[in-house]
């Protein structure tokens, strides 16, 4: 999996981040991966991680596959309620 971070010197804490999601959705819903193969579907997982004592940053990762490759590209939506 490529894994392209909104920033680059967090690079290796995304690419676990998204590791993670790609293995849970694959293992809770298997039919995924057929269909972005054979459909050229993208699957887009939003979360929120806390950066403070109340402030949470949303992010989108939105994984597809391009020539046999998975990528996912890390999309930072900012501060959530």
């Amino acid at each position: 999996m490529i894994v392209i971070p909104p920033a680059a010197q967090h690079e290796a804490y995304f690419t676990g981040i998204a590791e993670d999601i790609w293995k849970t959705a694959t293992t809770d819903k298997s039919e995924l991966y057929k269909e972005m193969i054979q459909e050229s579907k993208t699957l887009v997982i939003s979360f929120n991680l806390n950066v403070g004592d109340d402030t949470k940053i949303g992010y989108n990762c939105h994984f597809r596959f391009f020539k046999d490759t998975l990528y996912c590209f890390i999309e930072e939506l900012g501060v959530t309620d």
